[in-house]
């Protein structure tokens, strides 16, 4: 009988470890999002008390590019990805992230911890990304790379199965020059009873998400440009 239990106690010493060993998670936040071309998406990397004691993180951000891609702003100064809060206190921490071009479908970014003391832990936000799109349509926007590192270079349990964020097009740029304005209007109403040219692309212009293109989507583009109306945030 003593010896079963000297065996559970070292059993239990060898597994306790294990036990308590915290598996971190990552999400992104928003999880969708929708928005007029004219504007940006903001969202955030984040992770939860899971997350303990490390020095290093990389990321590898992918932008399916068979959707709108995800690009710089025309002002370098309006796109800008940065540490989260996680990193605010830490005047040793080094970050890098490598630009891309419009018709680039990934974005790394990779943040350390020089002091060798010093570790990070969450919950808290890694990363804050804000960028412009281009295109009409939807991307998914996935972590497809990830490393977290210890302070012994070890590498650190994490999941990151919500780890996404689809981004999504308002309509109503029914002419494709990325703003929704009077011109749309025009080109709607021009379309509907002059024969003009399509929205581009068709399902620009179904404002209401009814499915068809009509007078109601007419009447929807005024409310929204006159009366601080709202479009439908179908996501195309």
């Amino acid at each position: 009988m003593l010896k079963r239990l000297i065996y559970a106690l070292c059993l239990f010493a060898l597994l306790s470890p294990a036990l308590s060993a915290q598996t971190g998670r990552i999400w992104i936040e928003p999880d969708t999002t929708y928005f007029p071309r004219d504007t940006f998406l903001t969202f955030t990397v984040k992770c939860d008390a899971g997350l303990v004691d490390f020095k290093g993180i990389h990321f590898d951000l992918d932008m399916n590019g068979s959707g709108i891609v995800i690009a710089p702003a025309d002002d370098p100064a309006d796109t800008t990805v940065q540490p989260g809060n996680m990193f605010v206190d830490n005047d040793t921490m080094t970050f890098f992230w490598n630009t891309f071009w419009t018709d680039s479908t990934r974005l790394t970014a990779d943040i350390f911890v020089l002091t060798d003391s010093q570790t990070v832990s969450g919950p808290g936000d890694l990363l804050v990304i804000r960028m412009n799109t281009v295109r009409f349509g939807a991307s998914d926007v996935t972590i497809a790379g990830l490393k977290i590192r210890d302070r012994f270079n070890q590498e650190i349990p994490v999941t990151a199965e919500d780890a996404w964020i689809r981004v999504c097009q308002f309509v109503g740029d029914v002419n494709a020059d990325n703003r929704i304005l009077i011109d749309d209007l025009t080109y709607l109403v021009a379309w509907l009873w002059k024969d003009g040219p399509d929205p581009i692309p068709l399902a620009a212009g179904d404002l209401d998400c009814s499915g068809d293109l009509n007078v109601a989507d007419i009447t929807t583009l005024v409310a929204y440009l006159f009366l601080g109306g709202t479009i439908c945030d179908a996501c195309l």
